[in-house]
């Protein structure tokens, strides 16, 4: 069983929250350039568009999307975005953060980007790459070999 019991969307949404505050507190800090929305959209829409695919891809493998109910996975997924990272949605999360950090200017928020992934390396990831190298083995440790982390 996975040590987080907190849901990555609800950690995601918690270290957003902290980029919005971290605003209105440091509002004097903020940045402005000509590209900045256009960025943030483009950073915020592809992560969103990760996320959706990767969703999918465990889906269609008719395995758990459940990050917190891992040990339920009954099928190592390797292939479409998983055959480039090993965690998408986690990346895809990352680049809606960063877009989102982006879009409100300031650049303290690089600060809770870093914790998300920090935390999210430590708590999540590894627990659950625990979970399963005991559940799938050395098909496991082979496709951990092969591809990386995050990209």
């Amino acid at each position: 069983m996975s040590n987080l019991r907190i849901p990555p969307p609800l950690q995601g949404l918690f270290w957003g929250l902290s980029m919005w505050a971290i605003s209105k507190v440091f509002g004097a800090l903020s940045l402005s350039f000509a590209l900045r929305k256009p960025l943030a959209f483009v950073l915020i829409s592809f992560g969103l568009c990760l996320d959706l695919i990767s969703i999918n891809g465990f889906r269609c493998a008719r395995t758990t999307v459940n990050p917190i109910k891992i040990e339920k996975a009954s099928r190592l997924v390797t292939s479409g975005l998983y055959s480039i990272s090993r965690n998408p949605m986690y990346l895809g999360l990352a680049l809606i953060l960063m877009g989102w950090a982006i879009l409100l200017g300031n650049p303290i928020n690089i600060a809770p980007l870093i914790l998300f992934i920090l935390f999210m390396n430590i708590l999540q990831i590894k627990p659950e790459e625990r979970i399963l190298e005991q559940k799938f083995g050395q098909d496991y440790l082979r496709y951990k070999a092969r591809v990386r982390r995050w990209i």
